[in-house]
């Protein structure tokens, strides 16, 4: 942002741009931190720049000006239509801006309308096309590369949670215990999907050869649902002897999760392929077989519907969770 602003305060004082402070604003804004969040916003503030500078100048051809009072009518006239675009359609946010700017300088200077629009225009472009240049160029950060370490951090919240429910079963647990970490999941994600967009506008543009980064975050979505699942499915102890029969299974397997989460994390930022899931494997099909075993010794018939509701809401969950996980490695794969 700093070589920005400077780099545009330097071309608007060579050129003698009349109002070049627009340019550094402009400059500093497409500074954003990254490559694909910078051609966005570079794009969004040309598209609202040129409707703002359009419309501005036509409102301050048509209507007389020169007074207070009818400067009130002009930006009244200037400002409604924009502002109610820019509240459909964000990319025109910087329009009704530009429409004041425009109305203002004719208003306090003999600039035609058309000249200071056209101004504006040129020194928003700068500015905008500074900006890009310098994200393109001075400490360039992909939007791919921020894509893999958003999802490593939803990853490794995704363990600390299973972690959490490990440690808690065989007891009740409790609300504050867990809803912290699930926060901080949904906020990774969140950001994930943020930053996925910009790699997607990278694409667009020919800025990258990556793969379509899309299928990550979706992937990630279906897995933080599945933990959601067993955390619905343990929340008050089971029954005896059903405790101490699901409890070996259960830490294998969630350990096994929790391990294929972290490697996951690393293997994502070292772009690497994705861990082994053979122990993973293993793990869910150990829990497969203690629980056919307690169906065949009809431990489950005997019990609530509540008990046995949240049994198989387990046993499905781990289903899913499963073909997820496989989904995810895929995922990994497509990333090196």
């Amino acid at each position: 942002m700093t070589v920005a602003g400077l780099l545009a305060l330097l071309v608007s004082q060579v050129f003698n741009l009349p109002q070049g402070y627009w340019a550094v604003f402009a400059a500093v804004v497409v500074t954003e931190s990254s490559v694909g969040g910078s051609v966005q916003t570079a794009v969004n503030w040309m598209i609202g720049t040129l409707g703002g500078a359009i419309y501005g100048a036509v409102v301050s051809a048509l209507l007389p000006h020169g007074t207070e009072s009818m400067l009130i009518v002009e930006l009244a006239v200037g400002l409604a239509p924009l502002a109610v675009l820019a509240a459909f359609y964000p990319r025109f946010r910087v329009a009704p801006v530009t429409a004041i700017i425009v109305l203002a300088t004719v208003n306090n200077s003999t600039m035609g309308p058309l000249q200071s629009a056209i101004d504006r225009v040129v020194e928003i472009g700068v500015g905008s096309l500074l900006g890009l240049a310098v994200s393109l160029t001075v400490l360039p950060s992909r939007a791919n590369t921020l894509v893999a370490e958003t999802a490593c951090r939803a990853l490794e919240h995704m363990a600390r949670l299973l972690s959490a429910l490990t440690d808690a079963f065989g007891r009740p647990i409790s609300i504050d215990e867990v809803q912290p970490i699930h926060l901080d999941v949904l906020a990774a994600l969140a950001q994930l999907e943020d930053v996925v967009d910009e790699a997607k506008r990278e694409r667009a543009t020919r800025l990258t050869t990556a793969a379509d980064p899309a299928p990550l975050p979706r992937t990630l979505h279906r897995v933080r649902n599945d933990i959601v699942m067993i955390g619905r499915a343990v929340p008050e102890p089971f029954p005896e002897p059903l405790s101490s029969r699901l409890q070996p299974a259960f830490t294998r397997a969630t350990t096994e999760v929790v391990r294929f989460f972290r490697e996951g994390s690393v293997a994502l930022r070292k772009r690497q392929p994705p861990p082994s899931r053979e122990a993973l494997e293993a793990a869910f099909d150990n829990f497969n077989t203690v629980l056919a075993a307690m169906r065949e010794e009809d431990l489950i018939r005997g019990q609530s519907a509540e008990i046995a509701g949240r049994i198989f809401a387990l046993s499905f969950a781990f289903q899913q969770l499963r073909v997820n996980l496989k989904d995810l490695a895929d995922r990994m794969t497509e990333r090196l």
